[in-house]
C-alpha cells in the first residue's frame, strides 16, 4: 500500500495488499498493518526463501526468515505530511533484491506488540548500501507515527519480499502468483502514497529501452503540494512521451495559480480520458486509501468504464 497509509494498530489500513482476495469478485486487499500476538510467535513464523537471481549485489530481502535491523540515516521532508526516509543496509554491497511490483515489510514493537506494515521503496537495485522509503505520517497511524519518532541511528526491522503482483519485462507480468500473462498497456489510478508501487513499475518499464509497454497514470491528491514524486514523474513524461502519459487531480475549492491539471475527485470522465480503454491486453492497477479504492475506483472502472474484473488489480 505504497509509502504509508492510515495504519491504525489492530485494524485494517491503506490498500497496498499482500493477499488480495478475489473469491467474491473484485475485492480490495485485506493485508495491511498487522499486529502479531507475540514476539515469540513472530519469530517462530519466520520461513527462509532463496536469494533473488536478478540482484547484482547482495540481496537483503530473503523472505521472513531474514529480518534485518536497518538504521535511519536521514529524513527529508518532501511535503507537509510526508518524508523520504533513508535507511542503511548491512554493507555497501547490499541491495534490496525486491521483485518489481512487490513490497517489503517494516516491523517494530509498538506498545508491547509486534506491528508489520508493507511499504514500497522509491528505487530499485541500482541503489546499493541504503534504501529510501516515501512515508506519509498520519496522526492516528501506528507505524507511521512510530517512524516519525525515529531519530538518526534508530533502527527498524525489515523483511520481505511480499506481494501478489510482479512485473518482469516486455509486458509480461504475474498476478496472484498464478501463470504469467502479457499486456501492451498498464494504467495506474492512485491516490496519495499509493504512487510508490506505481512508480516502481513505471520506472522499470521506462528504463528498459526495449520494452514497448505503455504506462498511463491518473494520480489524485488533496493539494498540489501533496503531489509526491511530481518532479520525477514529470521528467519521465518528458523523456518518454510516447510510452508514458500522466495526469494529476487535486482537491480543494480554490484552484492554485498556474495549475494545468484537473481539480476534484477522480470520476469516470477522467478515467475515460487519462487511462487506457478496456482491452484484453490492458490492465489497470489501483492503489490508495481504502475509500478511494473500494468506493470510487473499483466501481467506476468496472461498472462505468467497462474494464473486466480480471484486468483490474489492487496493489
Amino acid at each position: 500500500r505504497g509509502g504509508g497509509g492510515a495504519d491504525v494498530k489492530g485494524q485494517a489500513n491503506g490498500v497496498h495488499a499482500a493477499n488480495a482476495n478475489k473469491s467474491n469478485g473484485l475485492q480490495p486487499p485485506t493485508a495491511k498493518a498487522t499486529v502479531i500476538s507475540s514476539e515469540q510467535h513472530f519469530r517462530k513464523s519466520l520461513t527462509p526463501s532463496p536469494p533473488s537471481a536478478k540482484s547484482t549485489g547482495i540481496p537483503l530481502l530473503r523472505g521472513k526468515g531474514v529480518c534485518t535491523a536497518c538504521a535511519l540515516l536521514s529524513k527529508t521532508r518532501v511535503s507537509p505530511t510526508s518524508y523520504v526516509m533513508r535507511f542503511k543496509l548491512p554493507t555497501s554491497n547490499h541491495v534490496l533484491g525486491l521483485p518489481t511490483g512487490n513490497h517489503l515489510m517494516l516491523s517494530a514493537i509498538i506498545d508491547n506488540e509486534r506491528v508489520c506494515t508493507p511499504y514500497t521503496p522509491i528505487h530499485g537495485d541500482e541503489r546499493k548500501g541504503f534504501m529510501e522509503l516515501l512515508i506519509k505520517v498520519y496522526p492516528n497511524g501506528c507505524m507511521t507515527s512510530h517512524l516519525d519518532r525515529l531519530k538518526v541511528g534508530d533502527t527498524i526491522d525489515v523483511w520481505g519480499p511480499k506481494g501478489h503482483f510482479e512485473y518482469f519485462k516486455n509486458g509480461r507480468l504475474s498476478i496472484h502468483k498464478g501463470s504469467t500473462r502479457r499486456v501492451k498497456r498498464i494504467g495506474f489510478v492512485v491516490g496519495g502514497t499509493g504512487i510508490t508501487p506505481a512508480f516502481q513499475v513505471i520506472r522499470a518499464v521506462l528504463q528498459d529501452a526495449d520494452d514497448p509497454t505503455e504506462c498511463w497514470l491518473l494520480y489524485a491528491n488533496t493539494s498540489e503540494e501533496e503531489v509526491l514524486l511530481r518532479s520525477e514523474l514529470d521528467k519521465l513524461q518528458s523523456e518518454h512521451p510516447q510510452r508514458f502519459k500522466r495526469w494529476y487531480t487535486i482537491g480543494g475549492k480554490d484552484r492554485p495559480p498556474g495549475w494545468g491539471f484537473s481539480q476534484g475527485r477522480v470520476n469516470d470522465w477522467m478515467m475515460s480520458v487519462f487511462l487506457p480503454p478496456p482491452s484484453p491486453d490492458t490492465i489497470i492497477c489501483v492503489c490508495g486509501p481504502d475509500g478511494f479504492v473500494s468506493d470510487t475506483c473499483l466501481p467506476l472502472l468496472t461498472d462505468a468504464i467497462g474494464h473486466n474484473e480480471d484486468n483490474v488489480v489492487v496493489l
